[in-house]
């Protein structure tokens, strides 16, 4: 509006006063409707599905001493002899004085039996169990075969023990477990953006960023969001160490504008903050005369009840960082007459000296542009459940005594012509239904119960009368449509889950019998994980669920190699009154 009204000066007065003066006008003027509104909540889980301020506490024994470890786990970390070597190393040599970003790691134990061969990557772990009391480490280049360095190590945590995170040549000392106590210093995390169009527009998420202990990073996400849908980004790949007194801190902030480029932006933050706190080396001789301040915690007095399933390195599918020496083949006397066989599936990793003399008969293999995989997970809503643990309902029907609740859903139709048992009286006023309709239950408790339903939504009614009368009419209009008359009383031949009551379907019941609800809300969430080496966009995602087609609206959200982004779909419902099996297809 302008900074000042503008008047003009009337010709002549105006005419009588009216009889009664205006309307008071509102305080302050309408709010206009909000064009976006997005919540932001950050989740950090261990790959057990933990939450890591759970999980990440910190190590409460750093020392293996006193019993022999069940584990011993070491990080390889591309490091030459130390000359002040720690207790547990009988010795180390380096027979290369370079270190190597990719190794063999090869352990034996005195008797040169094998006991573990390993390729890692500088920062990758490897786990011995039950270890011999010596360990014998060569550090091989896997291209060579060249040994660059051998090491010893007492592996009984006899004497001055081990202490997690000193120094074994190549090798750190990264967890154990004996009677004394655990700990794993390193732990693989999980953190989750998780993304939520809580407004009622179409919004394109433009920005999502965050700054870990200091560490900032920008995800391209460029995602399209319709209301009530929630977008998760997931950063992989994250470790985070817990043998030292350490605060992880995490910022979050997202931005979003209107799909059709409404102003303002809308924006959200999150903070997700924890701690790691150590015990002392080993656990003392005796209690202190006083509790501390702040509880250091129990070292365990057993081992884990069993070691992992899997090992916690995988090896590498691409080639290794350094090229052989020379090359695997001696090249023949002459050129072939055609191409030999397929192309490599991979790369050369350096090029060659000098380009070939002429271009070759087939072209290249192209490497594959991008590689994803998507998943589903459906979870009960409201329950930490997953959709394949529930069970059908195992009383069908309200019987043999009077309901403590009773549960109708909106189904849109006339007066069933074969009307089931506890259906009193059923009259269609107007020949019509509605898709939206004012439910009216009279006499509930000497009140009437007044809700207005759209088709498969549902109402509830607590300590239902023995007999109960019900009027369906039209929101708009008020008229009514259907008259009910309902025997709830669950007497004689009681009522029938799925039963048709006209416009009202039987969806639930609660009684000294037993309890159903028939219609269990879910939801799927589907999560598409970028497994190549290329950064990819998600152009579509279509689902089948029991013949229900749907394709989302993604907007093409961008997603880094080894990150992931995932959709949920709620407002799905699954049916446990019948037996049903249910098939949802993605692609």
């Amino acid at each position: 509006p302008s900074e000042a009204p503008y008047v003009v000066e009337s010709e002549g007065p105006s005419g009588s006063p009216s009889s009664e003066p205006s309307s008071t006008p509102s305080s302050m003027p309408s709010e206009a409707p909000e064009a976006c509104s997005v919540d932001l909540d950050v989740l950090c889980l261990a790959l057990d599905g933990t939450v890591c301020e759970e999980t990440v506490t910190g190590c409460q024994t750093l020392q293996c001493s006193g019993d022999s470890p069940s584990e011993l786990c070491f990080r390889y970390e591309e490091n030459l002899c130390l000359e002040d070597s720690p207790p547990g190393v009988v010795s180390c040599s380096d027979e290369i004085a370079e270190t190597l970003p990719v190794a063999d790691i090869i352990i034996s134990d005195s008797d040169n039996n094998l006991v573990n061969n390993t390729q890692l990557t500088a920062g990758d772990e490897i786990c011995v169990e039950n270890p011999p009391g010596m360990l014998r480490v060569e550090i091989v280049d896997p291209d060579t075969g060249a040994v660059h360095q051998e090491l010893e190590i007492d592996s009984t945590c006899d004497g001055s023990g081990l202490t997690v995170l000193d120094q074994f040549g190549s090798l750190q000392l990264a967890g154990f477990t004996n009677m004394a106590g655990s700990c794993d210093c390193f732990v693989d995390v999980v953190y989750t953006y998780i993304i939520t169009n809580d407004g009622n527009v179409t919004m394109n998420v433009t920005e999502l960023s965050r700054t870990f202990n200091g560490e900032s990073r920008s995800f391209p996400v460029a995602t399209q969001l319709d209301p009530n849908m929630t977008l998760g980004v997931a950063e992989r790949d994250l470790v985070l160490e817990t043998c030292i007194d350490a605060q992880f801190r995490t910022e979050a902030n997202v931005e979003a504008i209107a799909f059709d480029g409404t102003p303002p932006v809308c924006t959200d933050s999150a903070l997700y903050v924890f701690t790691s706190t150590v015990g002392t080396l080993f656990p003392t001789t005796s209690p202190t005369e006083s509790p501390s301040q702040i509880p250091t915690g129990l070292p365990s007095i057993a081992p884990s009840p069993s070691p992992s399933e899997s090992p916690s390195v995988v090896e590498s599918q691409t080639p290794s960082v350094i090229p052989s020496a020379g090359p695997s083949v001696v090249a023949s006397e002459a050129p072939s007459e055609g191409p030999t066989g397929s192309p490599s599936s991979a790369p050369s990793v350096a090029a060659s000296d000098s380009p070939s003399s002429s271009p070759s008969d087939t072209p290249s293999a192209t490497p594959e542009p991008c590689d994803v995989e998507v998943g589903i997970l459906c979870v009960v809503d409201g329950q930490d459940t997953t959709c394949d643990m529930l069970e059908g309902c195992q009383v069908l029907q309200c019987v043999g005594s009077a309901p403590a609740e009773v549960c109708f859903r909106y189904e849109e139709d006339l007066c069933p012509s074969d009307p089931p048992s506890g259906l009193l009286s059923c009259s269609d006023e107007l020949e019509v239904t509605t898709s939206t309709a004012t439910v009216t239950f009279f006499n509930v408790g000497g009140s009437v119960v007044e809700t207005t339903l759209s088709t498969g939504e549902e109402v509830c009614i607590g300590n239902p009368p023995a007999t109960m009368e019900v009027t369906v009419s039209n929101p708009i209009t008020e008229e009514v449509q259907q008259r009910l008359e309902i025997d709830t009383s669950c007497n004689g031949s009681g009522l029938t889950l799925l039963e048709s009551f006209g416009s009202l379907q039987l969806s639930g019941f609660t009684n000294d019998n037993g309890a159903c609800d028939c219609f269990v809300p879910v939801t799927y969430t589907y999560v598409m994980e970028n497994t190549g080496p290329v950064t990819l966009n998600i152009t579509t995602l279509e689902r089948l669920f029991n013949d229900d087609f749907r394709q989302f609206n993604l907007g093409e959200p961008q997603v880094l190699p080894n990150s992931a982004v995932a959709i949920e779909e709620s407002m799905l419902e699954i049916n446990v009154c019948t037996s049903q099996t249910y098939v949802i297809q993605r692609t």
